[in-house]
């Protein structure tokens, strides 16, 4: 996600350059700017290469910390650039605000000397933290050039084929009419090749189901060679094909060619009904690397696909059958705890209430239930510990030692860059949080995760990645307009756990905990806490208005670029006069939860690019000029104009 943030910081760079002509300020920094710009530029080009080549994608983990540093220096210099914009508009339109925002900062150690000279020193600093990190990876990708030059003998001499298709499972529930429906099809009148696809998110059980419909007795009989073939992410036809053979009962050399081993599967299956299972396929090129494999002689052979990307499926069946497997119902979820945690005994009477609430929490993925149930069927059968452990099912999940989160970390993994940001960002909900589709693509806007793709608008390119993330069963559709577009989504709550945790990992948002509410109350403007700095150094946060009225004590941040609010928090009001001081760069605030009664300090947020309030007084006015704003949503009671639109640029505006 490196060079993303690179990209903002040169987005930042050009604006300053051609968008603020009318600021005396700006104009005199300008030169520094302009001289600085091609070496910034080469500089943005290199990273952004070296970080996309795939070459030696792998052993760029060897440099350890190299992409926190990376991701750091970029933000860095975007803090920079937005300071010399911010300070610069609020001195030049609210000079009364700016005085009191310098002396804010003076009080909180800044530096006495000028801005200006402060802040380019800075940015050379960082420009020189970014070559040192550029020479590092550049020296890196020759090493790895030199070892793979040197290691001519890298291909394996043996092939291990995943057996673990052909393994006994001992309960399998909510199958059943999956099952009938897809070896219905199979062993249907179609003689024609036909390709199904099985499409489900991680953990839903499509192998499993795979599993059960290959070891069926009907199946067994119908079809006159069966074979079984694992792609996952990384892999080679070589391997698939000598899968391929090995399944079907062939002998291989080793020596054999890529274009032997096509005609050995070719001519092994010519003249017979068969049935291949291709699991875990990730790409439509892994796909169209066996097709060519399956002779079609209209005597109703199948192939069965499963994968997690709708994409995928299609490319496959294409006009073909795919099934979409969806999610356990309660009842389902229950059952199949209860098999797996007592092993065909009753649940006892006092444990069945907390373990269908527990049952509930798994969201009907069967993986979820399996881990639970293992935790279950191992601890002491008391009332209080499945308590517990209801309120904490997700978390229990994620970190099973048996690889949960590996398992649905590969869709994350397999996410291309631009859509990485975009997913995380849903993780900011809170959990079962119903998400309005068109709130979601205007905040990936304001966060400048979505950039313009040939003729279509932003807004345009934002309903693209929502249902690539949708199509990668990533977001399930919560609800669908009359015309059939989608109206909102939801994230399913494991997968918002493992959003928490790789936003945790990245650095990309904080949900502020009642525990760390607990030491930012209590931390008496001490830093020393892990807890209390990582929520003041954060670029996005989650969090009650209290919170932000503690960090504003604790100091000035150049940190924070949002601030949503979906904690009510007991307020009856709010000023954020507060806290505003503190939070300089914001691009997107999020308060439509909170009752207003004042709001003038929101001038001095000039970055807003996103911005929601709720007032309950006629008297509050939101006549300021944010000229960076995109989004303005207004709930409640306002004096009339609402705004003042100045310099401002927007494209939606809606009020309640």
């Amino acid at each position: 996600m490196a060079n993303i943030d690179l990209e903002m910081f040169m987005e930042k760079l050009r604006r300053l350059l051609y968008e603020n002509d009318n600021d005396t300020w700006i104009r005199n920094i300008n030169p520094y700017i302009e001289a600085k710009k091609p070496e910034i530029q080469l500089l943005y080009e290199e990273l952004a290469y070296l970080i996309g080549s795939s070459c030696f994608k792998e052993q760029l983990h060897d440099l350890g910390n190299w992409k926190t540093r990376l991701i750091q220096a970029a933000q860095e210099a975007e803090d920079m650039v937005d300071m010399f914009v911010s300070s610069a508009i609020i001195k030049t339109n609210y000079r009364g605000l700016y005085q009191a925002s310098m002396s804010t900062h003076r009080s909180l150690g800044f530096r006495k000397k000028k801005l200006l000279d402060c802040s380019l020193k800075d940015l050379k600093g960082v420009m020189d933290h970014l070559k040192s990190i550029r020479e590092e990876i550049t020296s890196n990708k020759n090493l790895v050039k030199q070892d793979m030059m040197m290691d001519t003998g890298f291909e394996a001499t043996g092939t291990t084929v995943n057996l673990s298709a052909t393994e006994h499972e001992e309960y399998i529930v909510g199958f059943d009419d999956d099952v009938l429906l897809i070896i219905d099809r199979l062993t249907g009148y179609r003689k024609k090749l036909d390709i199904i696809s099985i499409v489900g998110m991680g953990g839903l059980g499509k192998t499993t189901l795979a599993t059960k419909i290959f070891g069926d007795s009907l199946v067994e009989y119908y079809f006159d060679m069966r074979g079984w073939i694992t792609v996952s992410q990384e892999y080679s036809k070589r391997d698939l094909l000598v899968q391929l053979l090995v399944s079907i009962g062939r002998s291989v050399h080793e020596t054999a060619s890529e274009s032997k081993l096509y005609e050995m599967v070719y001519q092994s299956l010519k003249g017979r009904r068969y049935l291949i299972v291709i699991d875990d396929v990730w790409s439509c090129k892994a796909w169209d690397d066996v097709r060519l494999c399956f002779p079609d002689d209209n005597i109703g052979s199948r192939v069965l696909v499963t994968t997690r990307l709708a994409e995928v499926a299609g490319h496959a069946s294409r006009g073909g059958f795919t099934h979409n497997l969806g999610l356990l119902t309660e009842e389902q979820s229950w059952e199949l705890l209860c098999r797996k945690t007592f092993r065909g005994h009753e649940c006892p009477e006092s444990l069945t209430e907390t373990g269908k609430h527990i049952a509930t929490k798994c969201g009907g993925l069967p993986l979820a239930l399996v881990v639970i149930a293992g935790l279950l069927e191992k601890g002491e059968r008391r009332k209080d510990l499945w308590e517990k452990i209801a309120e904490r099912v997700g978390s229990y999940v994620i970190n099973d030692p048996k690889g949960c989160l590996d398992t649905l970390a590969l869709s994350y993994d397999h996410l291309p860059l631009h859509l990485k940001k975009c997913f995380l960002y849903v993780g900011i909900f809170p959990e079962d949080y119903i998400i309005q589709v068109q709130t979601l693509i205007r905040l990936w806007m304001a966060e400048g995760f979505i950039k313009e793709a040939g003729q279509r608008s932003l807004e345009e390119e934002g309903e693209y990645h929502l249902m690539d993330l949708i199509d990668r069963n990533l977001l399930i559709v919560a609800d669908k307009r009359s015309n059939g577009g989608i109206k909102s989504c939801r994230l399913h709550d494991l997968l918002r756990e493992l959003c928490l945790k790789k936003a945790d990992e990245e650095t990309f948002f904080q949900k502020v905990s009642r525990e760390q509410r607990r030491l930012l109350f209590t931390s008496n403007r001490n830093l020393d806490s892990d807890s209390v700095s990582s929520i003041v150094k954060q670029r996005r946060l989650s969090a009650a208005p209290d919170v932000l009225c503690n960090i504003y004590l604790h100091g000035f941040t150049t940190y924070t670029r949002s601030v949503l609010c979906f904690d009510y928090g007991g307020f009856s009001e709010y000023r954020t006069t507060n806290w505003v001081p503190s939070f300089l760069l914001l691009r997107v605030l999020d308060l439509l939860n909170i009752p207003l009664v004042d709001s003038s300090d929101i001038r001095m947020l000039v970055h807003l690019r996103y911005l929601a309030v709720w007032s309950r007084k006629e008297s509050l006015s939101l006549k300021f000029d944010l000229r960076s704003l995109q989004t303005f949503i207004a709930k409640g009671k306002f004096q009339w104009p609402i705004l003042s639109f100045g310099n401002m640029v927007m494209a939606h505006i809606v009020i309640w």
